[in-house]
């Protein structure tokens, strides 16, 4: 028994909820973590190359890339699904999001 994806409108929520990931994440690293971390933006960041724009492009792709591929594996691969597991399985994917970041 074979199950058919509908890949439009799976790539599209994935892909537009990854966007939303993407602006908060952008969002709280810009707006809350200086407030909450000492020290962040480390003290020698304006003098540093300025590659921003690059890393922003590179950061952006990871998660239109990863989040989907994410998604797909929960939906498709694992067998316990729920609310429950999808966080647990969102927590150990999302280390994955963040190493290469």
């Amino acid at each position: 028994m074979s199950l058919r994806v509908e890949w439009p409108r799976f790539l599209i929520i994935t892909v537009v909820l990854s966007i939303v990931i993407f602006v908060l994440d952008i969002a709280f690293h810009t707006n809350l973590a200086p407030k909450l971390l000492s020290g962040y933006p480390a003290d020698d960041y304006p003098g540093r190359k300025d590659v921003t724009t690059n890393l922003l492009v590179f950061l952006f792709a990871t998660y239109v890339i990863q989040m989907p591929v994410f998604c797909f594996l929960f939906l498709r691969l694992y067998a316990q699904r729920g609310l429950g597991n999808a966080i647990g399985w969102g927590i150990w994917g999302g280390f994955f999001v963040v190493i290469p970041n």
